[in-house]
């Protein structure tokens, strides 16, 4: 009998044990911003940041289900190596993870279908721990395939789900401005400072630093850049962060939109899976990469007016 079988999925769901901890650094954080008089918090974004959280984790009891069962049937289907159960699988574990989460971001970044989960995890115009909470349900599910292909090597599941839990509590507290940098720890390592010029849109630091524990991946590949300009938060679409659905949907109205106003048979199958910059060949590119439908927006607005945190104070 494995060892992964004899392990709850949802038992494996430690983010979920830290989030009294987490909550309590956000916490201390609006606390010290406050005294700062910063305007680093806002009570609607907050709001929206821990809403868009608690439907993640309500998502998370059934695609982590979904990402356990997964990760078993391919280690128990298609696995070509044992590995053994001892600590030089956790560190090659955990050394995978990294390396395939940073191809898993960058494709999130570059092709529609992947960014309409990632981005509303970018679409806040304010940068703090809250930020870390802001994670669209629809990213857990986009990652199942990705992960899967982790037991192949020899990898336990339950390992890998650890690792990757782990993983996303580190990424969690880089989503704060007020670590300092730390030059030589950036060789080695992403950094809040790094994190920051991933969420910025200033142009210097767009699809920048992708990496989620190691750095080295952005060093490799050409995705490093050092914070040297002051971040400038959020997207660039024409966006206004009003309720927890919009967060969610609003880009895949926007792939609709496009796959239904292109003629082009080709282009409607291909829109899906083309970079965010890349347009059809009859449409007007300003309005296709950076719009949404004013009236689709409209729609997830009413469908939603009890969480619409326009209703509080910023």
């Amino acid at each position: 009998m494995l060892l992964c079988r004899t392990k709850s999925p949802n038992m494996l769901n430690i983010t979920a044990l830290f989030i009294p901890v987490l909550l309590l650094a956000i916490a201390i954080e609006w606390f010290v911003t406050r005294k700062k008089t910063e305007t680093t918090y806002t009570l609607g974004n907050t709001m929206q940041n821990m809403s868009i959280g608690a439907l993640d984790q309500i998502g998370s009891l059934f695609y982590f289900t979904a990402l356990y069962i997964s990760l078993d049937f391919s280690y128990q289907h298609f696995r070509i190596f044992q590995l053994p159960t001892n600590w030089l699988q956790w560190v090659l574990a955990f050394i995978a993870v990294d390396f395939l989460s940073y191809w898993y971001h960058r494709l999130s970044h570059r092709t529609h279908i992947l960014w309409a989960g990632h981005v509303t995890h970018h679409s806040s115009p304010h940068f703090n721990l809250s930020n870390g909470f802001r994670t669209s349900l629809f990213q857990g599910v986009n990652r199942i395939l990705f992960w899967a292909l982790l037991p192949i090597f020899g990898f336990s599941p339950w390992i890998l789900l650890i690792t990757l839990k782990v993983s996303g509590i580190y990424d969690f507290v880089q989503h704060t401005k007020w670590f300092p940098r730390i030059q030589w720890l950036e060789y080695v390592l992403i950094t809040p400072s790094l994190h920051r010029v991933h969420h910025g849109k200033n142009d210097l630091y767009i699809d920048k630093n992708y990496g989620s524990v190691f750095s080295i991946w952005d060093r490799l590949f050409g995705t490093f850049q050092e914070e040297t300009e002051p971040v400038v938060y959020g997207i660039k679409a024409e966006y206004n962060d009003t309720n927890p659905l919009l967060a969610l949907g609003f880009h895949y109205l926007f792939i609709w939109k496009e796959i239904r106003n292109t003629s082009s048979l080709i282009d409607k199958i291909r829109f899906p899976f083309m970079p965010p910059d890349w347009v059809p060949s009859n449409r007007n590119k300003t309005q296709s990469i950076f719009t949404t439908s004013t009236t689709n927006l409209c729609y997830l607005n009413l469908l939603y007016p009890l969480l619409d945190s326009s209703h509080y104070s910023r």
